[in-house]
């Protein structure tokens, strides 16, 4: 493979694509109920520390549970334990919904 020679992984029907890829997502916008995996953190260096502390890092699931009455915080599950986070700190968590395998048809 000579330098610049850039290879797709391909599956038997094409192109393998994520849908992490084609349409992320933020935890905030995550539907209740719904899991989903952790892409990467934003915002500040000391809120993206202070949710890596609290167990939310990359390639970890996460299910959002219900929201407070009042619309905030969040409550979710990661990591077996329930964590509530406010609505700014849940949009600095990007997320992907878990591929469902392919059915051979």
């Amino acid at each position: 493979m000579c330098r610049g020679d850039f290879r797709l992984p391909r599956s038997r029907l094409g192109l393998t694509l994520t849908l992490d890829r084609l349409f992320p997502m933020t935890l905030d916008q995550l539907p209740l109920g719904q899991s989903a995996k952790v892409l990467k953190l934003s915002g500040a260096p000391a809120v993206r520390r202070r949710l890596m502390e609290m167990g939310i890092t990359p390639a970890a699931m996460i299910q959002a549970v219900r929201w407070a009455p009042m619309g905030d915080p969040l409550d979710v599950i990661i990591r077996g334990y329930h964590l509530s986070l406010r609505r700014d700190e849940a949009a600095a968590v990007e997320v992907a919904p878990p591929v469902a395998p392919a059915v051979a048809q």
